[in-house]
């Protein structure tokens, strides 16, 4: 028979494990509950305890009792640590991470519980127009801003000019930053693209556009 313990354990239902941008539960209150309740981030109207996250690896280390991967979305970076055994994942993969929410001290990290290197490009774009944000109007803004044309002294571009022109350099392995630069003349428009997701910087120095 079991326990009452097992048996709070067994009707716990399992959380949703919700589409969220880093910046969003970077700037989101963590609340830690007590007993078998889990604790969550709070985010915009959702208190949120699981989180399906898209981005690319930026570090990896082995800490003394866990390991530790850096994750970036291109809004911001989380720690991801695994104290039972060894992340499969390396700096420079784009992974869907599946996880749940934990604090320590002022730092907020995810302990993962799926983490799949093989992402379908394609669902990038479905997942940044689902994620749950913490203002859905500065999303908006940002859209807006996509139409927004930036020019320099000799050339004038958008932001899907500049979309277009790193998928062009890309071999598979991303754009080297510099090279974009040199192409495009514009780190303006570079640096908004990788604010709002568009463009990830997949490992120092490397862009990739994730659709």
């Amino acid at each position: 028979m079991a326990t009452f313990q097992e048996s709070k354990q067994i009707m716990q239902p399992r959380q949703v494990a919700f589409i969220v941008r880093i910046n969003d539960i970077n700037k989101g209150s963590f609340v830690k509950e007590d007993g078998w309740n889990p604790s969550y981030v709070k985010i915009g109207n959702k208190n949120i305890s699981r989180v399906n996250i898209i981005g690319a690896v930026i570090e990896s280390r082995a800490e003394k009792n866990f390991q530790n991967i850096i994750i970036d979305d291109g809004t911001g970076k989380i720690s991801v640590r695994n104290f039972d055994k060894k992340i499969d994942a390396e700096i420079g993969d784009v992974v869907l991470l599946v996880g749940r929410m934990r604090q320590f001290g002022n730092d907020k990290y995810v302990v993962p519980e799926i983490i799949n290197k093989k992402v379908d490009m394609k669902w990038s774009a479905v997942w940044k127009k689902n994620a749950v944000k913490e203002d859905r109007s500065k999303e908006e803004s940002g859209d807006a801003e996509e139409k927004t044309v930036f020019t320099d002294k000799k050339t004038e571009y958008t932001s899907n000019d500049i979309v277009s022109k790193i998928r062009d350099l890309d071999d598979g392995t991303g754009v080297s930053y510099d090279d974009v630069v040199r192409n495009t003349e514009d780190e303006k428009i570079i640096s908004g693209l990788l604010l709002r997701g568009d463009v990830f910087e997949i490992k120092p120095g490397k862009l990739k556009v994730l659709d």
